[in-house]
């Protein structure tokens, strides 16, 4: 009897042992999970909170009219290409809109500009849309997505002394920065290909241009009458 009693107290110490050991392991299942719902949590978290910064950087992204203020004018000149006049107080007087600013926007080529000489003037007289402010702009940004300059696009704009032209453009329209006769320089794009006909004609403060190496194309007159160059 005592030799049975040893052998079921040994097997009721073996049972209480397996039971603690199955609860212990319930125990570490048990803490495995809560961990890894914290660590679901937290990676939601951070998941919101990148959503909610990547929405405030896309809703602080400025538009053009923040960048420059109310256009005084505005048109389009292309397809899908737009022109704006804005006064970009450079001179610090904000009382006066002096309309020096043409920018020009969106997506494609400038469309080509038709013009017709005058006997008067000895000049061509061009259609574009900005031809009320051909003597007060200063500056002409052609941004991002527009592909070509048109034919007489700045002809004749006889003060500008900035032109900023985007990687995209590939092509120069005929007459295109004529008489531009304030220029110095201008810094044309790597992508360029194709230059028109007397671009550059008359730009007579034109002292130095440097032409990418992709250009393949450069029409008659291009350079004609650049004086300082």
């Amino acid at each position: 009897e005592a030799g049975e009693t040893e052998t079921g107290t040994e097997e009721a110490v073996e049972m209480e042992t397996e039971i603690e050991t199955e609860t212990k392991e319930a125990d570490e299942t048990a803490t495995e999970n809560e961990t890894s719902v914290e660590t679901e949590a937290v990676v939601e978290t951070e998941t919101e909170e990148t959503t909610e910064n990547n929405s405030t950087v896309m809703e602080t992204q400025p538009a053009s009219e923040e960048d420059y203020g109310e256009p005084l004018a505005s048109g389009n000149c292309g397809t899908s290409v737009e022109w704006a006049v804005y006064d970009s107080n450079a001179d610090g007087d904000t009382t006066v809109d002096t309309g020096d600013l043409l920018v020009i926007s969106g997506s494609g080529k400038m469309q080509d500009f038709s013009a017709v000489w005058d006997d008067t003037s000895e000049l061509y007289i061009v259609n574009y849309g900005w031809k009320d402010y051909v003597i007060s702009l200063k500056q002409v940004k052609v941004e991002s997505g527009v592909t070509g300059i048109g034919n007489y696009a700045f002809y004749n704009c006889s003060g500008l002394t900035s032109i900023e032209l985007p990687v995209g453009v590939t092509s120069i329209g005929n007459y295109a920065f004529s008489y531009c006769s304030s220029l110095t320089g201008i810094e044309l794009p790597a992508g360029l290909t194709s230059i028109g006909e007397c671009v550059f004609e008359s730009c007579s403060s034109l002292t130095a241009i440097e032409l990418p190496k992709g250009v393949t194309s450069i029409e008659y007159c291009a350079f004609y009458q650049c004086s300082s160059l």
